[in-house]
């Protein structure tokens, strides 16, 4: 009870368009030359302590996978931890942005290399737009309609589904969490390929209530193409939502 409290009048005092949790920022993305691999770079930050993260995520194109795992290389003030904890952050920094340096090389990311971008969209700013969040957390979901680079023209499908989780009991919010599904339509042969169907909330994503299309891509991969969706996804914290980014990929055709 004390803690909500003293959340709810540090919100009155503070504002509403002040209050966010981590707020992810999508900075580069790349292809390798053959379209079999991804990678995208975010950088984290949270007004309400002094660390600073930025972050590089590899996939798998065509099995729509990691590579390894998400790895942050982050920053942080000299009050901001103890000597023990500071030295633990350090390492593990300096250990991801040795794997960051190995993948690029390995999988041959091109940063310089983001195929063809078929849809570009502004990130929801939670703490600019908060009077409209709840709006926009409430959606179900959404249709967008892109062409590739054959003239095909394709529809992605965004949903969400509404689920039970016992990790998320008490979190405070006003949405109940949520999984996801990805599909995409070729408007001419009018097939539908599911690029992503969520069977429960991965360990990975915490407590998501919302995601949303920022920017896909796709690549030639022989005689097919690729596609890479970056979705934007958002999850409770004390200080407010939390906007994170997940990939969701596959092959075309």
């Amino acid at each position: 009870m004390k803690l909500i409290f003293c959340t709810v009048i540090s919100m009155i005092l503070l504002g509403s368009n002040a209050i966010a949790g981590t707020v992810s920022t999508l900075r580069d993305v790349g292809f390798s030359a053959n379209g079999k691999y991804f990678a995208f770079t975010t950088t984290e930050d949270n007004g309400m302590s002094d660390v600073s993260c930025r972050t590089t995520t590899f996939i798998n194109t065509v099995r729509n996978e990691w590579i390894g795992r998400p790895y942050s290389v982050c920053k942080f003030g000299k009050g901001e931890f103890g000597a023990t904890e500071a030295r633990k952050m350090r390492k593990r920094s300096n250990r991801s942005r040795r794997e960051i340096a190995r993948l690029t090389k390995k999988l041959r990311i091109n940063f310089k290399n983001d195929g063809q971008r078929v849809i570009s969209r502004s990130a929801f700013r939670y703490w600019k737009n908060s009077g409209s969040a709840d709006k926009e957390f409430s959606k179900k979901g959404e249709s967008l309609t892109f062409a590739s680079n054959s003239k095909k023209r394709y529809r992605l499908r965004l949903s969400k589904k509404t689920v039970n989780s016992a990790k998320c009991k008490g979190m405070m919010y006003n949405h109940p969490p949520a999984v996801m599904s990805l599909r995409m339509r070729n408007l001419a042969s009018n097939q539908t390929k599911p690029l992503q169907v969520d069977r429960g909330i991965p360990k990975t994503r915490g407590c998501p209530y919302h995601y949303r299309i920022q920017n896909v891509y796709t690549h030639k991969r022989g005689r097919s193409r690729v596609i890479v969706a970056l979705l934007q996804y958002f999850s409770p914290s004390i200080e407010g939502p939390d906007e994170r980014y997940i990939a969701v990929s596959g092959r075309m055709n």
